[in-house]
């Protein structure tokens, strides 16, 4: 189907495109994340002539210091993903930001399936299982909610502004992510109190930047203050 609507102003083609281009932002910016996530360990090892038999010292350092790791594992994460998504959305129109969106969503939600079959599926809990459906939920309501917000502040002229408000809500759900994770491992009889906290919280973010990311969009006109473009 290739009927242009006048009320969406885009084609079933070019939402595709935007969800494709989506995919390829994401996968490159979780590469690059990957990478300098792994900077510590780096430098850790090197300090320490590379050996792997200290590798566990490493980890103790990670529960010695749990809000420090999950800050910086946060912060890297959303300033990646942030980041790519505020090049990615100033390829296209405003109509399109939604799908780019999307196509960051898709990324998100492939690998976390891929972590459950690796895994193993089979054993998983019923509160597992609303705790994965809540990921899945989240992951396609955030993407999709930064992406119109910085599209918004790209055309209002606080392009900046907007990426710096999404890189903070993107550092403390994954920084969350993060640090649940510590604490848990050292107080597994806190799992149900811990995750249904995060996730109060993470639902929060997600809908919040969704409405916003959405009303802001559909309220702007495609030329009203744009930034300098970002990519040329």
């Amino acid at each position: 189907m290739d009927i242009k609507s006048a009320k969406q102003g885009y084609t079933a083609k070019e939402a595709l495109k935007a969800v494709g281009l989506g995919i390829l932002f994401m996968v490159v910016a979780l590469f690059v994340q990957s990478l300098i996530q792994n900077i510590p360990v780096l430098i850790f090892l090197a300090l320490h002539g590379f050996n792997l038999g200290l590798i566990k010292n490493y980890a103790s350092l990670e529960f010695r210091y749990p809000l420090v790791f999950s800050i910086y594992l946060g912060f890297i994460a959303g300033a990646m993903q942030e980041g790519a998504t505020y090049i990615a959305v100033d390829t296209e129109n405003k109509q399109l930001a939604f799908f780019i969106g999307i196509g960051f969503s898709i990324v998100d939600i492939a690998i976390l399936i891929l972590e459950i079959f690796i895994g193993g599926i089979i054993g998983i809990t019923e509160f597992q299982l609303i705790l994965i459906i809540l990921n899945i939920i989240s992951s396609l309501l955030f993407h999709p909610g930064t992406a119109t917000f910085m599209k918004w502040g790209r055309l209002k002229g606080t392009g900046r502004m907007t990426l710096g408000i999404s890189i903070a809500l993107h550092t403390v759900i994954d920084g969350g992510v993060s640090f649940s994770d510590l604490f848990v491992i050292k107080h597994p009889y806190e799992y149900h109190t811990v995750s249904i906290i995060f996730w109060i919280i993470a639902m929060s973010i997600s809908i919040g930047i969704f409405v916003v990311g959405l009303r802001k969009i559909h309220g702007i006109s495609e030329i009203e203050k744009p930034e300098p473009p970002v990519v040329f």
